[in-house]
């Protein structure tokens, strides 16, 4: 068997499959578990038999974060195997939204702009995905990176990569170039920089593109010789993606910079100004990255938002 298994799973959501992956050796780990159903955990199964494993062989499970296609069934496997979860301390197992945090979001997109009836069908949206969350989570064992923990593959560093989510952990095998990003560098698409409220915080938000470029530079500078991603293959250019995904960010600026001189002055109007209509979870992404592109534009441009406003307001540069 290969010292790296990757293990393509089947997700409910646009994006399609995600990437598991298992480390083999006397002490498997697994990294990233997919959704919390029965079929896939019989699809993980089957995929190990091929290979003479089990879920229950493995001894840690690490989780890149706690978005549900990639940590959902993390408790399910730990209850099978007896293993230990970790992940970032900031993350969570099992209902992904209390019931105040639903509150302080629906408030800040109401602010937004967002219409109150647009905003019952994302909430509902919202709801639906939590039937992929696990009733029953455990207990998993913090982590903040810049651990090392053992692995199959020798020392595996534990990095912050925060931005497409506020806990996302990246991991590092410095003795074989190896490295496991998650959804922090993907083949065919940018991460979407995803709104947080940050509940320890008085619900204050989190700039997460900018804290998800900070992540780009420090992936773009490691000596890796290939990068293991939440989605899709491999990653043989870390650099050279990493580059692409800032070029992107440029151009994409642009677009929100021309959509405001054309009058849009709110982050619901720039949301449908650059990505049109959506369906009820794609309306939460756009105003998602929309906020997040203001959080840089703000910065880099000297774009004046007015976020205390009601509704908030974005100047024209």
């Amino acid at each position: 068997m290969d010292a790296v298994l990757r293990l393509e799973l089947p997700t409910p959501y646009p994006v399609g499959t995600v990437n598991a992956w298992w480390l083999d050796g006397p002490e498997p780990v697994l990294i990233d578990t997919g959704v919390p159903t029965r079929a896939n955990l019989e699809i993980l199964e089957a995929a190990l038999a091929v290979h003479g494993r089990s879920l229950g062989d493995v001894r840690r499970i690490l989780l890149t974060h706690d978005h549900a296609d990639h940590a959902g069934a993390a408790s399910a496997v730990a209850r099978r195997s007896g293993a230990p979860v970790h992940m970032h301390a900031r993350g969570r197992l099992g209902p992904r939204w209390k019931p105040e945090e639903i509150q302080a979001l629906a408030r800040f997109l109401l602010r937004c702009g967002m219409p109150a009836d647009v905003l019952a069908g994302a909430g509902e949206a919202l709801r639906r995905d939590a039937r992929y969350a696990d009733a029953d989570p455990v207990v998993p064992e913090p982590l903040w990176g810049g651990e090392i923990l053992d692995s199959p593959l020798g020392p595996l560093t534990v990095l912050a990569t925060p931005g497409h989510s506020h806990d996302h952990l990246s991991y590092l095998a410095i003795d074989a170039g190896l490295l496991f990003c998650g959804d922090t560098l993907l083949p065919y698409i940018t991460p979407n920089p995803i709104l947080h409220l940050d509940p320890d915080a008085g619900f204050r938000r989190v700039p997460s593109l900018l804290q998800h470029l900070e992540s780009l530079r420090t992936l773009a500078a490691l000596p890796v010789r290939r990068a293991h991603p939440g989605h899709g293959p491999d990653l043989l250019d870390v650099a050279g993606r990493v580059a692409h995904d800032l070029a992107f960010v440029q151009a994409r600026q642009g677009v929100f910079l021309a959509a405001i001189r054309r009058g849009a002055d709110t982050p619901w109007s720039l949301a449908q100004a650059v990505f049109g209509d959506q369906d009820p979870t794609g309306r939460f992404l756009a105003v998602s990255e929309t906020v997040a592109y203001l959080d840089l534009l703000e910065r880099d441009a000297g774009l004046d938002v007015r976020w205390e406003a009601d509704p908030i307001r974005v100047g024209r540069t």
